[in-house]
């Protein structure tokens, strides 16, 4: 599985897919919008151009979170895993709305990109 910028959100989309293969999740995830200043589609698609992807993965015991730049260079998945208390503090609480243990949401992944164990996307 590639974690790369050519790939970037399929690698998080991947990463999720391969959790779902395993035990029950709930993903959740968003836009960040701050910047009007490079909406370049909105007068041709309508939507005003983000400048952050969010996405979240929570099961019974582990939290894996992003918070990914838009940008042509993101770098890898790995490049920009954070907590679910970090996005509450970026996002608001009500917008991540992930109900979890402290403990849990507190947690920051170390790495995201490999496939867990049994994945047959791996």
């Amino acid at each position: 599985m590639s974690c790369w910028v050519a790939g970037i959100w399929l690698a998080a989309e991947n990463v999720a897919e391969c959790y779902r293969e395993l035990t029950p999740v709930r993903v959740v995830g968003g836009v960040v919008y701050s910047d009007s200043a490079n909406d370049y589609f909105l007068i041709s698609h309508g939507i005003p151009t983000p400048e952050y992807f969010w996405k979240v993965i929570l099961s019974a015991d582990k939290a894996i979170a992003w918070y990914i730049p838009n940008r042509s260079d993101p770098a890898s998945l790995d490049s920009h895993p954070v907590s679910i208390t970090e996005l509450e503090v970026k996002l608001g609480a009500t917008m991540v709305g992930i109900d979890a243990p402290e403990s849990l949401k507190a947690s920051r992944a170390p790495t995201t990109c490999a496939p867990p164990a049994g994945c047959s996307l791996g």
